[in-house]
């Protein structure tokens, strides 16, 4: 399902940590785990969109659930937060760079899904502050 170990180890390390960082915040504000469930999966049906229109792609993992769930993580923890906010901030820019950096160096692309990704989870931990303040 991975391109690769190399693949598969990338997205374990956005995953695990973006995973306990939302659930720390769903049960510190109340929001409920559900809705960053049907989050996910309208990411994952968006991010496909490409896939239906371009018979030499193919979606190899899903990496950009695991993206946007760390993105929302950083931009919620730092919407939350008074001492770190920037901290918080500077991780979300750091990590929209790394995979941008990476995503180009790579032999195989997933430009669309790890983007929208990013601007999905920064557009969703945003939101979610909003809802749940």
């Amino acid at each position: 399902m991975h391109d690769g170990w190399n693949h598969f180890i990338g997205n374990c390390l956005f995953i695990i940590p973006a995973s306990l960082m939302i659930e720390n915040l769903c049960r510190k504000t109340g929001c409920p785990i559900l809705l960053i469930f049907v989050i996910m999966i309208i990411h994952s049906f968006i991010s496909i969109i490409p896939i239906w229109f371009n018979d030499d792609m193919t979606v190899c993992g899903m990496s950009g659930n695991a993206l946007m769930l760390l993105e929302m993580a950083f931009v919620w923890f730092g919407m939350r937060s008074e001492k770190f906010g920037k901290v918080w901030f500077t991780a979300a820019i750091i990590e929209l760079i790394i995979t941008i950096y990476t995503d180009k160096m790579a032999a195989s692309n997933y430009k669309f899904g790890l983007i929208f990704g990013l601007a999905f989870g920064a557009l969703c931990g945003f939101g979610l502050h909003s809802l749940f303040a």
